[in-house]
């Protein structure tokens, strides 16, 4: 029966291998926290994921076969395909689909049915181009996610727990226990897909199915099948791995290896998938110890030895490397099982047995079959391991390169091979020794044939050597395995080296191993010829990489000669060679032959590796008289020798530069002597120099010609059209200028001085003159070696623009340490200061200033810059994975272009000038005109379009260098400003005339979606923007371990390219989200943030920029990256075909600084005036964003941030996301309102404000329920009372809070931690760092730069470059405190916003009898929180207006609430609803001590003045509750609270009021509360009312004037005796009283009479009312309300009988009288002449 067709689900093992690696960034992320561990949902979804996917996983490429019936109905329309009838076209594609991809009709209807859905590819593609690439993508999804289940789900990872392990070890268990299992698929997948391949092939129109004319007819491109066969390709090679990856970790049955062995013998040609396919085959053949666990299938028996042994002796084998590598594996685990190594469920007692019994015999077999001949070897480097080769011996080779692995796959193969080699040399030494033996017999006699024929016949005419065409023998291509197997990987030979004095070892497997590699290296020394010879030093050379290696072989090569364990390869020995041919070259007047100079090169590698590595050697070699190596390898660099010659003794000049330990001292000397031997012509005649110029002056005098360099490259390399000499001295200075940075400077200048100007000048001139101008017109036999060059001068030019500092001009330092801005001290009366001209003269010296200078000109030097960037990305990427340095020229040319750009202002304002005035501009050869980059790429608006299409470059530096560069262009003054006549920037006017400008756009889009996980990633030397310094010297050490690193490779020009780094796909995406945001912060619309967001940047208008929805832009990119799922998101870019998968980590957990800028960038779209209306638009039809954001806002994160956090940045990324969204949110508020969307904002107000929005579609169920104590009950009996209460609580509630109040809760109002005090350091005792803090942040720019100039002075030890690092840090934390302290005042602004704008403009929308809770639970919440002493004053004064506004709206609304009550049939007609204790407790408390609070401002305390009398008003009986009461006498009054009783004073009662009881009982506790306070609430209010600026001392009595009111609803009077006789009291003795009196015929009086005469004089004035001044109205009216409310609250005092009394004692009588306003009347004298008139 067959198969039923499968449901086509693109997303599902896309969403789980995207889980997967969520899960393994979850879990890395909580190793750091100890003992956390996934929790059962995840164990459960992953379980049921694994069960979902068996189907897909067991089956793997098997897909249904094709049904004729299901054909003739879709072709004929009747099928149904999601619902839907296809119509002709669509059928035709379908089938065609189907004929392609040779699977099932309906399943290929219904890929292209999701194809023609599909937005995420390029619009240009064809539907099924695009189906086609959904089909490949979905099966590399499902073999990416069997990888990570096989790899990184071990037990041996810290990261995955067992729970999870368990789960993918029970699939493993199936899928083994399956009829066929995953292996066999596998491999059987393998073999359908060859076969597709071949059919595809042979006929690319699969019989007429993919012809010219049908594709044409359904409009498809004809490289469909091109793709179709490149993606089969790729996935036969992840098979392969996958493979490999299940021999790593379970053993294969015997069947299956037997079917592996099959599958090899029958290979033609050899592949990736072979080489995988053999590597599976070695690791089952090995001891068990290198599998991940034991193995689960069945023991090897004697009947499998028998099998597998027939198929590998079989002779019918196609391919001979294959047979001999799997043979020397099955002789290698004879010896494995012999010596019981192998474990006992791999094979069985009798396959041991009889292995031991043949191993003799099988040794001999493979040594006389295998191992005489050189197959086995070359094939291992050729196709293994030939990415360890460099590109001289794969050229050499004749091997086509194969598809590059991966770097996982690249380690396990050496790991492989390294294994084997080891066996070899452990098991079979003495194999390796009869052919070693054999092989040096057989070529000792054609050696001395080619020596007596090389010394008769000059064969240097020409100054090059020839090439070297012998075939290696058997012995020489092991030691050139073992040679490219251990080059470049430092200490990987280390075994190699060990003591056999140590004790006895014979016991140990290990020991012993590493005693037969001893004795393998002595055995290897023992050779005559001189091939043998070289091929053992080239063995030697790699395995000397590495320190300890390398020290281990400078001591056996140091020893003395009777010692010796290498034989005569000693330094001595060689170093008295080199003396002895320096004599034949000079005296004898011959030339060297062949096999001596093949011999001096190999030696000089092995020079150069123990030097790079090992500085004993470096020193014992530079000091040692007799040895002499600099002087000796100068002094035959200066002799006759070929020029490849003299590359190797570069290169060992070379090694010992590199900048390790400390030998600058080394580099130093290398600049003079290479200065002294004019290898490159600096002067018109040699000259002997201070110091050493006896011997600079032999130097000098022995070189035969007077050009040097030059000579050699005009005369012999461009003839011959290789270039190995310049080359190795472009390599020469580019390790030279990575020195340390005073001995540079001292090099700089001093060198060549007095002779000519110092420095190393000369030196670049030559490299851009001779070479870097001149390079197109030469000619290269290789193609590549061009890019080479190219390459090694624009590596010199970046390195040198990398030291340029400029900061020495941008500010000066004074006698007494003090640091001024350059604007402010370089200028004296006659221009530049003499500190700013010395510093320009002194960085004339340096070999940036004539790179600088160079490319600034505009000449031959720039255009040649400007076409390496020019050659196009296409060109670029097409090279990617090849040696070619073709994209890692162009990376550096950004680089460099890059530099200038940041440099240009400093050098084009100040330094070029300050040149010029000092006279040295000739000296300097300072060009007669300059202009920027950007002015100069404005002539050249096509290298401008090559710049922005490296977007779409495979390399991810590259990418992040076009990025840098297009956010600076775009803030140049050229490229910035608009253009008058499109409206538009330059650079925008470019990008979007460019053919490519729809490519551009994808190239961000993509760079925005490539996924990486966030961490502190390496800044490259370019990317200092927005960094800190401190983050710089984090990011500048981890550099120069790379650079070192490189320095160190000997295959440096073999390196693969693009060369990923972690952290760069991420540097690349916060790059983009900078270009956008710096370019949106810009007047200047249309920009080019709006070309890549997608805007009509043609729009004539503001507000008619329309958004293009249909294709993909950097604004459909960047939503989508921050989508969330929200429970009832239902077609608001969900998928409704999305499984139940482990949840995925939003992008405000993994990425918080990325998520930020995001949010930002969306906040800014939203206000921007070009860009609102769509935006919102847009965001809110489109994509439910407002909605969706809000309903899935975090509000369970902490922002707690304590002393030495280290997750202080994603704490203030956080803040900030929190606080862009809520304004939007709020923005959205306002708009929809505006423009009558009520059902828009309805929604957001609901969710905000409500547990459940009406329709029950969602219920905030985001946390869960807690349960509050018993014993928080507050002290509250009232159980209504209680529930309020307890939902103000902070961090524990009965039930979900609302939405606004959640948000509220995780809000912290504190002031950030304070940090550390004031930073000192002994190291730098004269700084000061104070001075670095012009305002709440400390310059580290400044600071870092001040540190390093200091540092110039002194010695650049360890210590004091930990003590800056360390400075920065501390300076950094107290930065970061402040900007916490910032981002939460902006956070609570923001949630403000949100506040104001629901009570503004849609506090009807909040349900009628709910809102006055709502707004009841936000007070009390908001209140509690401002009451810590912790409080933020900043944070505290915000909140105060929320507070006023939250009270307005409470009493404005109390009379709707009112008749809600009455018409709810009420007890009781109290318009008081809500708890009366909390009332008091929460709110009035709350709004008392804020006004007491210690740091309050004015502003606040005005705020909650106003809040009080709302409050007061809100509490105070209505007329229709005192009309319905009748009189309560005091003795029923029942109350529940004893307030603190204040000083008596004798009043007379007023009359008293009727209340209900309710309300009395509130009053009583009012009185209480303001009770509890003391003096010092009256005390506040008395002084601010008294010396209170503006409204604010108006406010104040107000306030006083409402405190004193609450007397007349005392039934009683005695609680109005009390309070107003407290207030009086107060304010007489603290003479408030005695000031206010006194005020009215003073201050008040004059500005009453002032006020007015303006308001006359203005009335009367010409000019009218319409020139007016705001400021002097505002004047005359506090004026009039500052009496008016002092006089109501005097008025208010003399109502009891001690007011009055004390008012009379002041002389409240006599102030009247004295005040002249009062007399002021129309018609009197203070109007007197006044025309009525003008009123």
């Amino acid at each position: 029966m067959p198969p039923a067709t499968p449901e086509w689900q693109p997303r599902v093992l896309q969403d789980f291998h995207d889980a997967l690696t969520n899960y393994l960034y979850q879990a890395r992320v909580a190793r750091r926290s100890a003992g956390e561990t996934p929790d059962a949902l995840t164990v459960r979804s992953l379980r049921k994921n694994l069960a979902d996917l068996h189907h897909d996983f067991s089956r793997l490429f098997k897909e249904a076969p094709k049904n004729p019936s299901e054909r003739t109905d879709i072709l004929q329309g009747k099928a149904i395909i999601n619902g839907k009838k296809p119509n002709a076209s669509f059928g035709q594609s379908a089938i065609f689909l189907s004929d392609l991809l040779g699977i099932n009709e309906t399943y290929a209807a219904n890929i292209f049915e999701n194809a023609c859905d599909a937005s995420d590819f390029d619009p240009s593609w064809s539907k099924v181009k695009v189906a086609v690439a959904l089909f490949h993508r979905r099966r590399e999804h499902l073999l990416e996610s069997l990888s990570l289940l096989i790899t990184r789900f071990v037990p041996t990872d810290e990261e995955v727990v067992n729970e999870i392990v368990s789960v993918v070890e029970e699939l493993f268990r199936q899928l083994s226990s399956l009829p066929i299992t995953l292996p066999h698929r596998i491999l059987e997948s393998m073999a359908e897909l060859s076969n597709k391949l071949s059919a595809l092939e042979a006929d690319h129109t699969l019989a007429g199915v993919a012809s010219a004319d049908q594709m044409k007819l359904l409009d498809i491109e004809e490289n469909v099948i091109h793709l179709h066969m490149e993606e089969l390709r790729k996935e036969r090679g992840r098979l392969g791995d996958l493979l490999y990856y299940m021999s790593t970790r379970w053993r294969l049955t015997s069947a299956e290896i037997l079917t592996v062995l099959r599958t090899l013998r029958k290979v033609e040609e050899v592949d990736a998938t072979a080489v995988s396919l053999l590597c599976s085959l070695m690791l089952n053949l090995e001891p068990t110890q290198i599998h991940c666990q034991a193995s689960i299938t069945p023991a090897l028996t004697v009947s499998d030895y028998n099998a597998i042994q027939a198929e590998i002796e079989n002779s019918v084998w196609k391919v001979e490397g294959l047979q001999a590598v799997a043979w020397s594996q099955w002789t290698c685990f004879h010896h494995f099982c012999d010596v019981g190594e192998v474990a006992e469920d791999v094979v069985d007692d009798d396959f041991v047995i009889k292995a031991q019994n043949n191993k003799e015999a099988a040794s001999r077999k493979w040594r006389d079959k295998i191992a005489k001949k050189q197959n086995v070897y070359e094939f291992i480097c050729n196709y293994i391991v030939p990415f360890r080769r460099n590109k001289t011996e794969a050229d050499l080779a004749g091997v086509t390169t194969l598809v590059m692995p991966e770097d996982e796959i690249r380690d396990a193969y050496i790991a492989q091979v390294e294994r084997l080699v080891d066996a070899f040399i452990t098991f079979m030494r003495w194999a390796l020794k009869d052919i070693k033996q054999r092989d040096e017999d057989a070529t000792r006699a054609a050696d001395q044939a080619d020596r007596k024929l090389a010394s008769s016949t000059n064969r240097f005419a020409t100054g090059t050597s020839p090439q070297k065409k012998d075939h290696r023998t058997a012995w020489e291509a092991f030691l050139f395995l073992l040679t490219i197997l251990y080059r470049d990987r430092p200490d990987a030979a280390v075994s190699f080296w060990v003591d056999s004095t140590q004790g006895d070892m014979n016991h140990d497997p290990g020991a012993n191993q590493m005693l037969e590699k001893h004795a393998f290296v002595r055995m290897a020394s023992d050779v005559r010829t001189s091939r043998f010879v070289q091929a053992f030093m080239n063995m030697l050379a790699s395995l000397a990489t590495g320190k300890h290696s390398a020290d281990a072989v400078h001591r056996k090569l140091n020893a003395d000669p009777a010692d010796s364990q290498l034989g005569s390869v000693l330094w001595t020995t060689f170093f008295a060679s080199l003396n002895s041919a320096i004599n034949v070259l000079g005296r004898e007047n011959r030339d060297l032959v062949p096999h001596e100079i093949a011999t001096i090169t190999s030696f000089l590698r092995l020079l150069g590796q123990v030097v790079k590595y090992s500085y004993s050697a470096r020193r014992t070699l530079c000091d040692d008289q007799h040895l002499r190596a600099l002087y000796t390898l100068f002094w035959l660099l200066s002799s006759r020798v070929p020029v490849e010659l003299k590359a190797a003794l570069l290169d060992a000049i070379s090694a010992f530069c590199v900048p390790i330990d400390d030998t600058y001292d080394i580099q130093t000397q290398v600049w003079f002597m290479l200065e002294q031997a004019q290898v490159v012509p600096t002067a018109g005649h040699n000259a002997s120099l201070s110091g050493d110029g006896q011997s600079a002056g032999s130097l000098s005098q022995s070189r035969p010609s007077p050009g040097g360099i030059i000579y050699d490259l005009e005369e012999i390399e461009s003839q011959n059209g290789t270039y190995p000499e310049t080359l190795a001295l472009l390599r020469l200075l580019d390790v030279l200028l990575h020195g340390n940075g005073n001995q540079q400077v001292a090099v700089f200048e001093t060198l060549g001085a007095p002779d000519r100007l110092p420095g190393v000048r000369p030196y670049i001139e030559f490299v851009i003159e001779h070479i870097f101008i001149k390079i197109t017109s030469r000619r290269f036999n290789d193609p590549d070696e061009k890019w080479e060059v190219l390459a090694a001068c624009l590596s010199i030019f970046n390195k040198t623009l990398e030291m340029f500092d400029l900061s020495a001009l941008l500010s000066v330092t004074d006698a007494n340490g003090n640091i001024f801005a350059a604007d402010s001290m370089s200028l004296g009366a006659s221009g530049f200061g003499p500190q700013i001209l010395h510093n320009a003269q002194m960085l004339g010296l340096h070999p940036a200033f004539q790179v600088t200078c160079s490319l600034l000109e505009n000449k031959k030097f720039t255009s040649r810059l400007f076409d390496v960037i020019s050659f196009g990305v296409a060109e670029v990427n097409s090279r990617a994975g090849s040696r070619s340095m073709c994209g890692h020229s162009v990376s550096l040319a950004l680089q460099v272009i890059l530099h200038v750009l940041r440099r240009q202002k400093a050098f084009l304002e100040i330094l070029a000038p300050a040149i010029l005035e000092a006279g040295s501009a000739e000296v300097f050869t300072l060009p007669a005109s300059m202009g920027g980059i950007d002015h100069l790429l404005s002539f050249r608006p096509s290298t401008v379009i090559h710049i922005a299409e490296y977007i779409m470059c495979v390399d991810d530096e590259m990418c992040l260098l076009s990025v840098r560069i297009l956010s600076i262009l775009s803030q140049s003054a050229v490229y910035g400003v608009l253009d008058p006549a499109t409206r538009m920037n330059r650079l925008l006017m470019i990008i979007q005339g460019a053919s490519t400008a729809d490519a551009v756009i994808a190239g961000f889009v993509k760079r925005l979606e490539m996924e990486e996980n966030e961490m502190r990633y390496v800044s490259p030397a370019f990317d200092d923007d927005g960094a800190e310094p401190c983050e710089n010297v984090v990011g500048a050490e981890a550099m120069h371990a790379l650079e070192l690193k490189a320095l160190l490779s000997e295959s440096w020009q073999s390196r693969p390219w693009p060369n990923p780094r972690p952290g760069q796909v991420h540097a690349v995406r916060m790059a983009i989200l900078d270009l956008l945001l710096s370019n949106l912060d810009r007047n200047f619309a249309p920009s080019i943030a709006h070309f890549l967001l997608g805007y009509d940047t043609r729009a004539s208008q503001r507000n008619t920029a329309g958004q293009d929805y249909a294709r993909r832009n950097c604004l459909t990119a960047i939503v989508t990256l921050i989508r969330v799922c929200s429970p009832d998101s239902k077609g608001h870019g969900g998928d409704a075909m999305r499984p139940v998968v482990i949840p995925s980590v939003p992008l405000y957990d993994s990425h918080p600084n990325l998520a930020e800028k995001c949010y930002r960038l969306i906040h800014h779209l939203c206000v921007d005036d070009f860009m609102s209306a769509p935006t919102m638009l847009y965001l809110r039809n489109k994509e439910d964003f407002f909605f969706q954001q809000l309903q899935m806002m975090p509000v369970n994160a902490s922002e707690d941030v304590q002393a030495g956090d280290d997750n202080v940045r994603p704490v203030l990324s956080k803040l900030l996301q929190r606080t862009w969204l809520m304004k939007a949110i709020a923005l959205e508020l306002h708009l929809t309102m505006t423009t009558q969307q009520r059902w828009h904002a309805q929604r957001l107000i609901n969710l905000m404000y409500g547990a459940a929005i009406q329709d029950g579609t969602f219920v905030n169920s985001q946390y869960p329920i807690r349960e509050v104590p018993e014993e928080d009950s507050w002290g509250i009996d009232d159980d209504d009372d209680a529930d309020i209460v307890a939902r103000s609580a902070p961090a524990r509630f009965e039930v979900p809070l609302i939405k606004i109040l959640e948000i509220l809760n995780v809000m912290n109002f504190e002031e950030a931690y304070a940090g550390a005090a004031e930073v000192h350091s002994t190291m730098f005792p004269n700084v000061h760092f104070e001075v670095f803090r012009p305002g709440t942040l400390y310059d580290l720019a400044a600071v870092h730069h001040h540190l390093v100039t200091e540092l110039r002075g002194m010695d650049q030890t360890p210590e004091r470059m930990s003590e800056i690092k360390r400075i920065l840090t501390a300076l950094l934390s107290a930065n970061q405190n402040q900007e916490i302290g910032a981002a939460r005042w902006q956070c609570s602004q923001a949630w403000g916003q949100i506040v104001h704008t629901t009570l503004v403009r849609c506090f009807l929308l909040i349900p009628a009898e709910e809102r006055e809770g709502i707004i009841f639970d936000i007070l009390c919440t908001l209140l509690s929180k401002l009451e810590s002493s912790r409080t933020s004053p900043l944070i505290a004064e915000g909140m105060s207006s929320i507070v006023l506004e939250l009270l307005d709206k409470m009493q404005k609304d109390r009379l709707f609430q009112s008749l809600l009550q009455t018409s709810s049939l009420q007890a009781e007609p109290s318009t008081i609803r809500l708890p009366t204790d909390s009332l008091l407790h929460a709110v009035l408390h709350g709004i008392l001590k804020g006004i007491v609070m210690a740091g309050s401002s004015i502003e606040m305390r005005g705020n909650l003045y106003i809040a009080l009398m709302r409050f007061l008003q809100y509490t105070k009986p209505d007329e229709l509750e005192v009309l319905q009461s009748g009189t309560v006498h005091s003795e029923d009054l029942n109350s529940k609270s004893s307030p603190s009783s204040p000083p008596t004073t004798r009043a007379s009662h007023a009359p008293s009021v009727a209340m209900i009881p309710s309300r009395a009982r509130l009053l009583q506790g009012i009185y209480a509360v303001i009770s509890s306070e003391g003096d010092k609430l009256f005390e506040t209010i008395c002084r601010d009312a008294a010396d209170g600026s503006g409204v604010w001392n108006i406010v104040a009595f107000a306030a006083l004037d409402a405190v004193c009111e609450l007397a007349f609803y005392s039934r009683t009077g005695r609680e109005s005796s009390k309070l107003s006789g407290w207030v009086l009291e107060v304010m007489v003795n603290r003479n408030f009283l005695g000031q206010f009196v006194r005020a009215i015929n003073r201050e008040d009086d004059l500005a009453l009479r002032g006020s007015d005469q303006n308001a006359i004089r203005f009335l009367t004035s010409e000019a009218g009312p319409y020139r007016a001044s705001a400021r002097n109205s505002d004047g005359a009216l506090n004026a009039h309300l500052l009496f008016e409310m002092k006089t109501a609250f005097l008025l208010r005092l003399s109502f009891q009988h001690d007011g009055a009394q004390k008012l009379l004692e002041y002389g409240i009588i006599e102030a009247l009288a004295d005040c002249k306003f009062l007399d002021q009347r129309p018609g009197v004298e203070g109007f007197a002449g006044t025309s009525h008139d003008a009123f």
